[in-house]
């Protein structure tokens, strides 16, 4: 935030880019405040992996990377580790999401790329399979 006056916020972005709100919007809208008390802040990282995964094996694979990635990235809360749970069955691949817990809110973009750089290295190493989208079409030929 920049500024405030009694028509309009001012509000500057992380590109540098400057937003003018008028204060009847903000005085409507739902406004969330990531820093207010408790600033730590949820990180949820989806992944899929493919139908033929042994999954203890994923998960153990993945709660390892992310220790790694609590333990190298500063905004990481390391007194909370990553939690991995299976989540869904996903039309392609078997949904996983994995939670982490950061210092503060701009602190999930450094932890969620450091995390998927090294996760997809791992599942490469460890030939586990990261699905895309498969569909099977069926074309009727009609003869007369």
């Amino acid at each position: 935030m920049q500024n405030i006056t009694w028509r309009h916020t001012t509000l500057m972005e992380r590109t540098n880019n400057i937003v003018t709100v008028p204060n009847a919007k903000i005085s409507a809208a739902i406004v969330t405040n990531y820093d207010k008390g408790d600033p730590s802040f949820s990180i949820r990282v989806p992944i899929g992996v493919s139908y033929e995964s042994d999954l203890d094996h994923v998960i153990k694979v993945t709660e390892e990377v992310a220790a790694g990635v609590i333990n190298d990235v500063e905004g990481a809360r390391e007194d909370s580790p990553a939690v991995v749970r299976c989540f869904e069955f996903g039309d392609s691949s078997v949904n996983i999401k994995v939670y982490f817990r950061g210092k503060k809110y701009g602190d999930q973009h450094p932890i969620i790329d450091e995390f998927i750089r090294r996760i997809h290295k791992r599942y490469l190493q460890e030939n586990i399979g990261i699905p895309f989208p498969i569909r099977t079409l069926i074309h009727k030929n009609e003869q007369s």
